[in-house]
């Protein structure tokens, strides 16, 4: 794997776990939904004006919606700022509907909320366009050495993080049969190469419920593990090498 989109190729669908969400009621992802619900958030951002080069600001709340939005903007060549400050120059925001509202967008900008209804008509319901879309994808190719993830002062290629994934993953010694706990945010380009492109790349499962086993917990930099694990990884160990 050289880019962030082959996580969700069309050979990689099948029954197996992607992703443990916490809710136990919630239909569960298996790597068939996670890709095809992939592709569907990039058509979604599609029609927000997302493109090649493109700044989204996505949220670095711990939870599906997200990383959906993560790889739907890869697939589309755009550039994902991770945890954005209040006032963010992107063509569009994804975050929760209770915090979406509160961004500073330049004009022409959108926002998309998640974990419900929004109250402004303007903001779309991420989800709600999640479902009304079609499971397709686009083919292109896409380079590796272009920046997909902008942490507010770097930017990192899709090579140089699946680069710094593999070495997590023998470090671990990772296998489709083991699920890795993210224990912290999503606003830490470590923390999403160590709990979730890592265990994504070898077809194992990345937890997001702090109450369902695990083999390892990645922790965010500067944390530490606040549950019992077989292993414990801290993401402060993570080697990733900027482009800019």
């Amino acid at each position: 794997m050289e880019t962030i989109p082959d996580l969700v190729s069309r050979d990689r669908r099948s029954d197996d776990t992607a992703i443990v969400r916490p809710d136990p009621t919630a239909q569960p992802y298996t790597y068939h939904r996670f890709c095809t619900q992939s592709w569907k958030a990039g058509n979604v951002l599609r029609h927000l004006g997302v493109g090649d080069g493109t700044p989204v600001g996505v949220a670095g709340d711990r939870a599906v919606q997200p990383l959906l939005a993560m790889v739907g903007v890869s697939l589309l060549g755009g550039v994902v700022r991770l945890a954005p400050p209040q006032s963010v120059d992107a063509r569009a925001v994804i975050a929760h509907v209770g915090d979406v509202g509160s961004y500073e967008l330049p004009d022409g900008g959108q926002r998309a909320g998640y974990g419900g209804s929004p109250d402004s008509p303007a903001t779309y319901h991420f989800e709600q366009e999640l479902w009304s879309e079609n499971p397709t994808r686009v083919p292109r190719k896409y380079d590796p050495t272009a920046p997909v993830l902008d942490d507010g002062g770097r930017r990192y290629s899709h090579r140089g993080l699946l680069s710094a994934a593999r070495e997590v993953v023998e470090t671990l010694d990772l296998s489709a049969d083991d699920r890795v706990r993210v224990q912290g945010r999503f606003d830490d380009p470590r923390t999403i190469v160590a709990g979730v492109f890592a265990p994504l790349s070898v077809g194992g499962a990345v937890v997001l419920d702090s109450d369902t086993s695990s083999d390892v917990t990645v922790v965010a930099p500067d944390a530490t593990a606040s549950s019992a694990a077989d292993r414990v990884f801290s993401a402060a160990a993570v080697d990733l090498e900027p482009v800019s």
